[in-house]
């Protein structure tokens, strides 16, 4: 793939999906769940993959973070078939770091 280089106080971020009550119990029960797009749950959180060259953002944010966004959020972007939410450091909530006592309890390297 590609090096994907944002301008400006942009990212580019992997959605991660949220997990849907109905699909779970449809499959605790062994049926099949059918989820319309439109019914389906947004995404509100995601990996960080590239970030612009702002030296604000560039200080808040690096690839591989976790974010937190609003759940209409950014821009759809596809990359050599990949799909890609384009984020302005603005429509970030918060970067979820992890805990380095539960990380370090937990026998996680840093």
């Amino acid at each position: 793939m590609s090096r994907i280089i944002p301008f400006g106080a942009r990212m580019f971020v992997d959605d991660l999906e949220p997990a849907t009550d109905l699909v779970a119990r449809g499959k605790a029960a062994g049926l099949h769940v059918v989820v319309l797009d439109e019914n389906a749950p947004k995404p509100t959180e995601g990996i960080v993959r590239a970030v612009g060259n702002d030296p604000l953002l560039q200080e808040c944010v690096q690839v591989g973070d976790h974010v937190t966004f609003a759940r209409h959020a950014g821009i759809e972007q596809w990359v050599e078939g990949h799909k890609f939410r384009c984020l302005e450091l603005r429509e970030v909530i918060a970067v979820i770091k992890p805990d380095p006592i539960t990380s370090s309890e937990s026998g996680t390297p840093q």
